[in-house]
């Protein structure tokens, strides 16, 4: 029981560093086992600031050391905040390397355009994004508009 305790509390230290702000993860079930929680049915994930995750299971991935390792959302995946939307059927998150990774139908809308393929990987720290597809990769970008949105 401790080591789940300490597990969870792993869980909410790592959105509150990440999102730097309270957060609130609604869902039907939880289960918390050794190396993994998870999260089943409807699963919302908000902040204080408006952001918000939804999906149909989250699950958290600890290391040995119960620390988190990778989080994965599947299934009717969507993120919203101020800036964009990005959505797909599977979403990874590695918080050591900072990496976020949407797969399956893969795309992301924010003011500046729309980005879509079967896989987007998208680095945190230095801002790269990589776009893979079966079909040919498709970009809308809108050039006149300023990236801050005014």
């Amino acid at each position: 029981m401790l080591k789940r305790l300490s597990a969870l509390l792993s869980i909410f230290f790592l959105f509150a560093t990440a999102f730097a702000e309270k957060f609130h993860i609604q869902s039907d079930k939880l289960n918390a086992e050794k190396d993994k929680v998870v999260y089943v049915g409807h699963v919302v994930v908000t902040t204080e600031t408006g952001k918000r995750l939804k999906c149909d299971k989250l699950v958290v991935f600890l290391d040995k050391n119960g620390k988190v390792e990778k989080i994965m959302a599947v299934g009717h995946v969507l993120y919203t905040d101020k800036r964009l939307k990005a959505m797909g059927n599977i979403a990874l998150y590695y918080p050591k390397t900072k990496v976020i990774v949407l797969e399956g139908n893969a795309m992301i809308v924010s003011n500046r355009g729309v980005i879509k393929g079967e896989r987007i990987v998208y680095n945190l720290q230095t801002g790269a994004v990589d776009v893979k597809s079966h079909r040919r990769v498709q970009s809308v970008i809108d050039i006149d508009r300023p990236s801050n949105g005014k």
